[in-house]
């Protein structure tokens, strides 16, 4: 059956639809439940009737409801699980609290939540006796308790996780028994690392798109050529060593759609757009910059590491590279791909980063005001240890 937010969707997308055309879309021949969550919609002033055909509302809640069932659909996760009343309340107490109050409501819908909750990574369950869940707070959950409950938070992530190392060390064992699924990997890579550069494929679209080289109808088509530029890349990357030449090779073929660029060090200054905080070398510096990160990179391939260490390694390869910026475009994607790549290497999965952690994940990146080497190594720990858990 469909739900009220199904046809709310299905408005916010394609506007100006009548109810035939809505009922068509959503693939149901159930007219009444239509008719009615339609004027459901209408007095709740969510959507208007302009003669036959229905649109979104121009008001701030109808803005708000559309940002966060869009989300969902982009990301493949049940808006109609996730976007509730009770589930922003269960969220408020996360921004209260270090712990979300799992007391709140009874043990069976706790446990409900905490299931969709954390598969789409807007919480982390720290341990599970006694029950300690902690909220990866984000611009989706800000958004979810103004939506419901007209409160404005906004709360720093706290990185203090419990005996992480250890608990990465555990699961990575469980990891080594089990049978890895690297084309799943790769396409849900592709998909998060290039949501993170605001491409607009949703996942399912990602996935035809990969698996079975369906395009989907999008007026982008840059979109779809970097999603399969990128997987191209990915592909490259992981038959081959990882050392500056290949470095080099795998943004060539994932940049291929630059009209200038791809596959060169830049040779001259940019900027980050929209941070100027984000201190980038001159393009005079990069010989020598790149010449210590191969360093680095060999040096860090020569020893033998346990799982934490190897992520840190691999961290610090991250925002090195970012930070050089070699690049005029496409420094993130590939610098994501060099720490996922490198931990491939040292025999751990392919990581992702999941959607629940992108304004975090963001604000120790190209977002952020100053390095912390530290902070951003406790946070991709907290993201493989997440990846791990999820298999």
């Amino acid at each position: 059956m469909p739900s009220k937010l199904d046809v709310f969707l299905i408005i916010g997308i394609n506007q100006k639809l009548t109810i035939k055309e809505i009922i068509k879309k959503i693939s149901s021949s159930s007219y009444l439940s239509i008719y009615n969550y339609i004027n459901q919609l209408k007095d709740e002033k969510l959507i208007k009737k302009d003669k036959n055909y229905f649109y979104i509302s121009k008001n701030t809640k109808s803005d708000e409801l559309f940002s966060l069932v869009y989300f969902c659909f982009k990301n493949n996760i049940d808006y109609n699980k996730v976007i509730l009343e009770k589930v922003s309340k269960y969220i408020l107490t996360g921004y209260e609290n270090d712990y979300l109050d799992t007391s709140i409501y009874n043990c069976k819908t706790i446990k409900k939540y905490n299931k969709y909750l954390s598969n789409a990574g807007i919480i982390y369950i720290e341990s599970k006796k006694p029950l300690k869940v902690i909220l990866i707070p984000s611009n989706f959950t800000n958004l979810l308790i103004k939506y419901f409950l007209n409160i404005v938070k906004n709360k720093k992530f706290n990185y203090n996780i419990e005996n992480l190392d250890s608990k990465l060390e555990k699961e990575y064992s469980i990891f080594k028994k089990k049978q890895k699924n690297i084309i799943s990997d790769q396409i849900k890579f592709v998909y998060t690392s290039l949501s993170l550069e605001g491409i607009t494929l949703t996942l399912p679209q990602t996935e035809k798109l990969l698996k079975e080289d369906v395009s989907p109808n999008v007026p982008l088509y840059k979109d779809i050529q970097q999603t399969t530029d990128y997987k191209k890349a990915i592909d490259y990357l992981l038959k081959n060593k990882l050392n500056l030449e290949n470095i080099l090779v795998f943004h060539s073929i994932a940049m291929n759609s630059l009209n200038f660029g791809s596959g060169e060090f830049r040779s001259q200054n940019v900027k980050i757009k929209g941070n100027p905080n984000f201190s980038i070398p001159d393009y005079k510096e990069l010989p020598t910059l790149l010449n210590n990160f191969e360093d680095k990179l060999i040096s860090f391939f020569s020893k033998k590491q346990k799982i934490p260490e190897i992520i840190e390694n691999a961290s610090y390869l991250h925002n090195e590279f970012q930070r050089i910026h070699p690049f005029i475009d496409g420094n993130s994607r590939t610098s994501r791909a060099i720490f996922s790549i490198y931990l491939v290497k040292k025999n751990l999965p392919l990581i992702n980063v999941p959607v629940g952690y992108f304004d975090i994940y963001m604000k120790q990146t190209k977002m952020s005001k100053v390095r912390n080497d530290l902070e951003f190594s406790n946070l991709m720990k907290l993201i493989v240890l997440k990846n791990l858990s999820d298999r």
